[in-house]
């Protein structure tokens, strides 16, 4: 019983009180993609920003749908944006993306 309290407790907490983690700064991100597209560091941050894009356009119910919102697209947007912007990181880039799939 005392398990089932406490898994009540952590599911009753707003997600939108978190805290953005598991990005990396856009130098980080490159360097790994420049290696290899299939780097541990290029592919956890395509999924992060895929994860983070998915969160924000569920909250807002909108469906962006497969042919613009896949993975390779995504990667090649966030990768566009670190070159562009070298100092920031893949949170601020997925921001961007999103912001870039509401105008289409």
């Amino acid at each position: 019983m005392k398990k089932l309290l406490l898994l009540a407790l952590l599911f009753s907490v707003s997600i939108a009180n978190a805290d953005v983690s598991g990005y990396l700064r856009c130098g980080t991100f490159l360097s790994g993609c420049d290696k290899s597209k299939l780097n541990i560091d290029c592919q956890a941050q395509t999924f992060f920003a895929l994860g983070y894009i998915s969160a924000l356009s569920w909250e807002a119910g909108i469906d962006f749908g497969e042919i613009i919102f896949n993975k390779d697209n995504i990667k090649y947007a966030l990768i566009n944006y670190c070159k562009a912007n070298p100092l920031s990181d893949t949170h601020e880039g997925a921001e961007d993306i999103y912001k870039q799939l509401l105008k289409k």
